[in-house]
């Protein structure tokens, strides 16, 4: 009977001892699973961020070339400010050639009332 008890004892010791094997092994697939994975979502992230940053360092390169093509914001200005002085310039010479015709046009309306009516009196004896 000892011999019975000494060879149970001995089982439920393999038996741990092969359960703990057997838990030993899943948690280390378990781990390599997941080491497996963290490795793949860090390389979908590596070639995501490498998009992100072409395409920053793309616009980047946009707005350099564009810098070098656009006008600043004081050339606008001062360019603006030459076409409105310009534009007043001429509206005052129009102004002013408004006046000058619409007092010609006085003046003529002046003219043909005083030389519409014949100054003399015509003789009714002159044939026509």
């Amino acid at each position: 009977m000892t011999d019975d008890v000494l060879d149970m004892n001995k089982l439920e010791r393999c038996d741990r001892i092969l359960r703990q094997r057997e838990y030993d092994r899943h948690m280390k697939r378990l781990y390599r699973q997941k080491e497996k994975t963290e490795r793949v979502d860090l390389l979908y992230e590596i070639d995501e961020l490498s998009r992100v940053i072409e395409s920053m360092l793309e616009r980047r390169r946009m707005r350099e070339a564009a810098k070098d093509t656009c006008l600043s914001w004081k050339d606008i200005f001062m360019s603006l400010r030459e076409e409105s002085s310009l534009s007043s310039a001429q509206h005052a010479a129009l102004k002013k050639q408004v006046h000058q015709c619409q007092a010609l046009a006085q003046r003529m309306k002046t003219w043909v009332l005083l030389n519409d009516m014949p100054r003399v009196a015509l003789n009714g004896r002159v044939p026509t």
